[in-house]
């Protein structure tokens, strides 16, 4: 059994220019998932988190859910805002169109296909449905968990100048780049 890791001695990784964890059982993971379930404790935990990785006044664009809109990295993003000394404007400007988990897609593949899901693509279905014209400042996308990538490569194709602001990231995704 993987043994669990607390907060002092969770791993942290430079993504972008700001600070992840390193994706592991225990602290990381038990933020991760209070956040999708909407316990205040992790949602505090998480922003606090992030707010300490902003050094400037910026604009903070919440990751969508698979719901098809941005719910809980809404909440990590309006605590973001109250707790960080910069002046952070939320752009809640993305969606995708209601699906499955991406989690839940990769997986049902793998098991269909019976292989690593190396070199596969998969879309978030990720879509603006307001513009985003004449921003000056960072421009943060704001998520829980990098798993593979995928939610953020398309955020980065309608945004290109987005950076991660992100809890955590996968070691897969690490060591993938």
């Amino acid at each position: 059994m993987e043994q669990l890791i607390d907060k002092e001695h969770a791993r942290k990784v430079i993504l972008g220019d700001t600070e992840a964890y390193i994706y592991k059982h225990g602290y990381v993971s038990e933020v991760a998932h209070g956040v999708k379930e909407n316990n205040e404790w992790a949602i505090e935990e998480m922003g606090d988190f992030l707010a300490s990785q902003i050094k400037e006044d910026c604009f903070l664009v919440p990751a969508p859910q698979h719901t098809g809109k941005a719910e809980y990295t809404l909440k990590v993003c309006e605590h973001i805002k109250e707790v960080c000394p910069y002046e952070i404007t939320i752009l809640d400007v993305m969606g995708c169109t209601p699906r499955e988990t991406l989690y839940a897609i990769k997986k049902a593949w793998q098991e269909t296909n019976g292989k690593d899901l190396k070199g596969q693509k998969f879309s978030s279905g990720m879509y603006l449905y307001d513009a985003i014209q004449d921003i000056e400042g960072p421009v943060y996308f704001v998520d829980n968990v990098v798993s593979t990538g995928t939610t953020l490569r398309d955020a980065k194709e309608l945004i290109p100048q987005i950076k991660p602001l992100v809890f955590a990231v996968s070691a897969k995704y690490i060591f993938s780049k």
